[in-house]
């Protein structure tokens, strides 16, 4: 019975560290809940150039998309009107570092629209 208590305070020290370390991921426009909020707690209220600012990374071309934040990840699309191109970009949340970028539609984007 010892063993058992001892292995239930465990798993629930276990659960709640590992609650307590992750970050809510924001996967989408207006966040997980689809309203704007967050469970995070102590987040700043307010902000400019400088004030509660983790770091700054310049995006390449047009902006067209809500940043989508997964675990270390910041996702955002990008597009680029001289080629076309809508560019999917994956930062490092933590330092705003660029990892990688990929080509997700060549062509005209208007274009698909004007189908409908």
């Amino acid at each position: 019975m010892r063993l058992f208590k001892f292995h239930v305070a465990l798993i629930a020290l276990m659960i709640l560290f590992s609650v307590q370390l992750q970050s809510q991921n924001w996967p989408g426009w207006r966040g997980p809940n689809g309203d704007g909020t967050s469970n995070e707690t102590n987040l700043p209220v307010e902000w400019d150039a400088t004030k509660n600012i983790e770091w700054k990374s310049e995006v390449p071309g047009v902006g067209h998309s809500s940043p989508i934040i997964w675990e270390d990840r910041l996702f955002t699309l990008t597009s680029f009107p001289e080629t076309k191109e809508k560019v999917l970009l994956c930062y490092d949340s933590r330092n705003g570092n660029l990892l990688w970028k990929e080509t997700v539609f060549k062509g005209s984007w208007f274009g698909l629209y004007a189908q409908r």
